[in-house]
């Protein structure tokens, strides 16, 4: 190797030796100037950090402090409540006993009461409740929850700030309107006259425990939105299956086709339209109280029925003619045949139908011009028997004319 390229080599290395030590320079400056910025922005957060401390703990004393007047303040109003409530009922007490006693009992009343130690008043009890418990009940003022022993009896719900405490005695009136609500999980409200005390329990089944005995003491329990619309369900249900059941009901009594009812006789009868006076041919079916005629024998969807129960009558006419009477109207019927005429009028007569001849017709209007007659007999007795006669068979031929003559 030459003395030049060594020397040139030596160059460059002292060169790049130079430019290391400059970069280092460089970075350690750089690193010095960050460092120190960063230092100074750490500085200023944590005195941030400090202050908002600092300030944080004063603004808790301070809610502390606040609360602790406010719940002061509240219990004294609640106190102040309970007192007014029990000296208005005293005072009215008071004025109905004045009322009812002379002047003198009043006197000797005050002067008692005025005279009555104080330490004589008995120590505060808890009473025996129907139903005894911890509860968190909500604050008026504050909306915070508190755990305080409450005590049910019949017309009264007590509670106390705990089991061991009765001398903070406070109530609530459920004598009268009083509504128990159903709010959320083991959230209940108990709505009374002066306001609502929204209530929880430590439990669903213990939630589901004061709400049966308020409900025993007749307080109203109103369902949530949830049991409500569970209800709406039910009845929604109910009422669609009732319609289901309608109209699977309807469908198998449209289903079901008109049968034929069995009858004492059947066959064809030319019956008279009421309007038109026109004969028909029409099919009849014979029942014990019922007379059924169709357009034909293969369309019992036309049935037609007459009421045979009360006062029919069956008057025969010429040929295959006859008349059936009813209450309503008179069918005039037409058998194919005499012989078919007379086995119809064999089974009316079966059915306890009354049969009337032309010769009973006769007969009978002859019977009643007699009696007619004789009723009107001569006063005087020199009248002639001949004239008699002959007027009854003047009036009897009369009658059969008018029988035998066609309708």
């Amino acid at each position: 190797m030459s003395d030049t390229t060594q020397h040139t080599i030596e160059y460059y290395k002292s060169e790049l030796v130079k430019k290391d030590e400059i970069i280092k320079k460089l970075s350690e400056e750089v690193d010095k100037d960050q460092l120190k910025e960063l230092k100074i922005q750490y500085q200023e957060l944590s005195n941030i950090n400090y202050n908002l401390k600092t300030e944080n703990e004063r603004l808790k004393i301070e809610n502390e402090k606040l609360l602790e007047d406010l719940r002061k303040k509240e219990y004294k109003v609640e106190e102040n409540e309970e007192k007014r409530e029990v000296t208005d009922d005293r005072n009215t007490h008071q004025n109905s006993l004045l009322s009812q006693e002379s002047k003198q009992e009043k006197v000797e009343t005050t002067e008692t009461v005025a005279v009555t130690p104080v330490s004589e008043t008995p120590e505060p009890v808890i009473p025996e409740g129907i139903k005894k418990g911890n509860l968190q009940k909500q604050s008026q003022l504050l909306k915070t929850f508190d755990r305080r022993y409450f005590v049910l009896t019949k017309d009264t719900l007590y509670y106390y700030k705990s089991s061991n405490d009765p001398l903070n005695e406070k109530t609530i009136d459920i004598s009268s309107d009083c509504n128990v609500k159903i709010v959320e999980g083991t959230t209940f409200d108990l709505e009374a006259k002066s306001r609502t005390y929204t209530l929880i329990a430590d439990s669903i089944e213990e939630r589901d425990s004061w709400i049966k005995e308020l409900k025993e003491c007749n307080v109203n329990v109103i369902p949530s939105g949830k049991e409500k619309s569970a209800s709406n369900k039910k009845t929604e249900e109910t009422t669609k299956l009732e319609i289901f059941k309608s109209e699977n009901e309807n469908d198998i009594n449209i289903q079901q086709k008109p049968v034929f009812p069995e009858g004492v006789k059947t066959g064809n009868l030319h019956k008279q339209s009421q309007l038109l006076k026109t004969f028909n041919q029409r099919y009849f079916v014979l029942t014990k109280d019922k007379l059924y005629y169709y357009r034909s024998s293969n369309d019992p969807s036309t049935q037609k029925s007459i009421d045979l129960s009360s006062n029919c009558k069956i008057k025969i006419g010429d040929n295959a003619k006859f008349d059936l009477e009813t209450k309503s109207r008179t069918y005039k019927l037409i058998a194919d045949s005499e012989e078919e005429r007379d086995s119809w009028i064999k089974e009316f007569k079966k059915c306890n139908i009354i049969i009337v001849s032309p010769e009973k017709e006769k007969s009978m209007s002859v019977k009643k011009v007699e009696e007619s007659t004789e009723l009107e007999a001569p006063k005087s007795e020199n009248e002639n028997e001949i004239d008699i006669q002959q007027s009854v068979g003047n009036t009897s031929d009369k009658a059969a004319d008018a029988v035998e003559a066609p309708v």
